[in-house]
This record gives C-alpha cells, sequence and structure tokens, in this order.
C-alpha cells in the first residue's frame, strides 16, 4: 500500500513540476527536486513509514557499533543542583539529561533511542548514590532521530509528562 501511495505522489510531482511554469530545465529540476524533498520529509517525519525507517536505523546502529558510542561527553554541574548529561544516540545524535539534584527529577531532551536514556539514567543513579524519577521528556522537533524514543519511555514510565507546544493564537 505504501509504495502504490508514493508512487502515486511522485507521479503527481513530475507532473506538477513540467507544468509549473518556470524558465528552462533548470527550473523545472529545482522545482521537481524540491516537491520530493518536501514529499520524502513528511513520508519520515509525519508516517510509520519514518518510524520503521528510524528503527532499522536503531538496529543497524546497534548491530555496527559494537556498543561503542560515537563520542566522548562530559558531564556538566550548573550550580549545586543542576547536572546536564548528554547521551550519545545511534551514528550521530545526542539527547540530553538534566538533573534536578534537589529534587531527583529528571528531563530528558531528544530521546530517539529510550534504552540508551534509561542507561545513562542507571548511572547517573549509581554516581549520585539516589534514586532518580524521569519526569518529562522535550523534543526540540518532530523527526524521529529525536522522538523516536518518546513511545516507549512513555510505557516505561507511564506518568512521565511530554509537554506540547501552544499554538501562538491561543
Amino acid at each position: 500500500m505504501w509504495l502504490g501511495v508514493i508512487a502515486l505522489l511522485l507521479c503527481g510531482m513530475l507532473v506538477v513540476g513540467w507544468r509549473t511554469k518556470t524558465s528552462g530545465w533548470y527550473g523545472e529540476q529545482r522545482v521537481v527536486v524540491a516537491m520530493a524533498a518536501n514529499v520524502l520529509y513528511t513520508l519520515y517525519a509525519s508516517t510509520p513509514l519514518g518510524l520503521l525507517y528510524h528503527r532499522r536505523e536503531e538496529r543497524q546502529w546497534r548491530e555496527g557499533s559494537d556498543g561503542e558510542r560515537h563520542s566522548i561527553c562530559s558531564t556538566t554541574e550548573v550550580g549545586p543542583d543542576c547536572r546536564i548529561v548528554p547521551v550519545p544516540m545511534m551514528s550521530d545524535n545526542y539527547a540530553y539529561l538534566i538533573i534536578d539534584k534537589a529534587t531527583d527529577q529528571v528531563a530528558v531532551v531528544d530521546p530517539s533511542v529510550a534504552t540508551e536514556v534509561v542507561a545513562q539514567l542507571r548511572e547517573q543513579e549509581m554516581s549520585l548514590g539516589k534514586k532518580l524519577q524521569l519526569s518529562h521528556i522535550l523534543c526540540t522537533h518532530k523527526h524521529w532521530d529525536h522522538a523516536g524514543g518518546n513511545a516507549d519511555l512513555q510505557a516505561l514510565y507511564p506518568t512521565i509528562q511530554v509537554p506540547l507546544p501552544v499554538p501562538a493564537n491561543d
């Protein structure tokens, strides 16, 4: 079914691209490429097809990384009560744990892979010598490589909050 939808969309883009009033082939080619990019972006960011692609990328990363991270990160202490911990994700992304040491609550930013977040949370509990509560998920934008772990974290932590942006006109 998805292949049929994609094929239909691509055919529609080609027809619209060639009918667009632009000067010469280069202008028409630009329109078609821009339209194809928009369709592919929408498929990746807004459909189950994008999630399947993300899961495939995650699986390939796990199989090829042998548990190694793509970079070495350091924890940042911000005052006496705040700790920020970068968590390398997949081949080139990061999530961040923001730990409030006074309340033991933790927010995670851009959790692409839930298992990596949970593992780092456990490491921080060992480091601080106390139980931490993952309380919030914050996403900078809705790409699977930034929000792919949201559902898994919500299943593991049913009380976790995921604030949503409020439209500007409300």
